[in-house]
């Protein structure tokens, strides 16, 4: 082969593959560049995860009400506070924090939380829930203690709210354990 045409042959190489790596974007080209992230701290090597398949559903609004009431229930009988989580698929941060979750200290923790994950779309899905709740980043978190579970859940009692930028912002250094305390702080403090 000549050398012009490996050097042909190694660019296309270079595309498939950058094309390959490329993953959806809530942001035009425009939007992605001034989005962009500062460079994680040296120092601290990051922490691998085996990556897992993002498959949270999309719901209706009337799905999404019916699977809030199932987990708002669970967690008065449980006598715990329940995690609301919102994600989509294309958040970097959500993906992240999906993989975070397989890590044994934060499975375990969960495991003692009735949980549900929204997902939130390109923010077209759910966004009177969003708006009721001020969310305006995901990956988020947010800690009820409901009692009454056919009352809105912006009127619940709201024990905390996090946003994880888990990859890309403020939290990229939290680890798995880190996550693990932090819920447990309010699992037991926050039982109806």
């Amino acid at each position: 082969m000549s050398r012009p045409t490996r050097a042909l042959a190694a660019l296309l190489c270079s595309a498939a593959l950058m094309l390959a790596a490329c993953e959806e974007s809530p942001f035009t080209a425009d939007e992605s560049a001034s989005a962009a992230s500062p460079a994680a701290p040296t120092g601290t090597p990051p922490t691998a995860f085996p990556p897992t398949t993002y498959d949270i559903p999309f719901r209706t609004d009337a799905e999404l009400d019916r699977a809030i009431g199932h987990v708002c229930r669970d967690a008065v009988e449980r006598d715990r506070p329940l995690l609301l989580e919102f994600s989509a698929a294309w958040c970097s941060d959500c993906r992240k924090l999906n993989d975070m979750k397989a890590n044994v200290d934060l499975a375990a923790e969960l495991s003692e939380w009735p949980s549900l994950t929204v997902n939130v779309g390109r923010f077209d899905r759910h966004t009177e829930l969003m708006a009721s709740l001020e969310i305006e980043s995901i990956a988020h978190w947010s800690i009820f203690t409901p009692s009454n579970c056919d009352a809105p859940v912006s009127s619940w009692p709201r024990s905390a709210a996090r946003t994880l930028e888990v990859s890309s912002g403020a939290a990229r250094n939290l680890t798995p354990r880190d996550l693990a305390e932090w819920l447990a702080t309010f699992r037991d403090a926050g039982a109806v």
